[in-house]
């Protein structure tokens, strides 16, 4: 998850709060866009839950397949403050129960509210809602063939630690230049075209493709990634 402060936490600054002004929910929404116009993921901190925030963000973000589609989400974090009713984001927590975190697309619209510790299935439905509603490709296909291309990764990670060790040992005993050496270097070269093409192939699946905004603004716009805070 990205973050990014946007201001600092002063509530002990009498002159920085006297600045500080709640922009419109519009404003605030274009503002933790910015230019990104993927899916936004925003989570805010809670002094009641502080402790265990953390474990639960970790909890379903570091699971495989929740990092994977994360990466077509701006992800935002923001801290406690943001409930205050003069921080700058303060409207995008509106309602009687303001949510621990939401998706929505990068303009706010399509929100899907969730709680502090949502079930990991959960937290899947609504990221692949806002993929499927702001992306042209299915984010949930291409998640699944990227996950299969990390056992590949590992494969390489390894066999780039045994022929770097095999090479330094042949090196020490018979030179620079023996049959082995030119062998192993050969089977590095080979590795690192392989690796190439796997990330060729990532990459691809990864281009999901952004919806175009719809050309009437009545039409419901797609979406945006980032941590803002006060």
């Amino acid at each position: 998850m990205q973050t990014t402060v946007d201001a600092p936490d002063s509530a002990s600054s009498t002159t920085t709060r006297a600045r500080m002004r709640s922009l419109s929910r519009e404003e605030a929404f274009a503002n933790v866009a910015g230019s990104d116009r993927r899916p936004l993921l925003i989570l805010r901190d809670c002094e009641q839950c502080k402790g265990t925030d953390d474990a639960m963000l970790n909890e379903r973000v570091n699971n495989e397949l929740t990092a994977m589609y994360a990466r077509w989400f701006h992800c935002v974090r923001l801290p406690s403050a943001v409930l205050k009713a003069d921080h700058t984001f303060s409207k995008l927590f509106e309602g009687k129960v303001a949510p621990h975190m939401f998706v929505c697309s990068h303009d706010g619209a399509n929100l899907v509210p969730l709680g502090g510790r949502p079930a990991q299935s959960e937290l899947w439905d609504a990221m692949l809602g806002l993929l499927k509603r702001d992306y042209e490709r299915n984010a949930e296909v291409a998640a699944k063939e990227i996950l299969k291309l990390l056992a590949k990764y590992d494969h390489f990670d390894s066999m780039e630690q045994e022929y770097g060790n095999q090479l330094a040992q042949e090196i020490e005993k018979r030179g620079d230049d023996s049959a082995k050496v030119r062998e192993l270097r050969k089977k590095i070269e080979k590795m690192k075209r392989e690796r190439a093409e796997v990330e060729k192939t990532e990459a691809k699946l990864a281009e999901l493709g952004l919806k175009r905004a719809p050309a009437s603004a009545s039409d419901n716009p797609a979406g945006a990634t980032g941590n803002k805070g006060d």
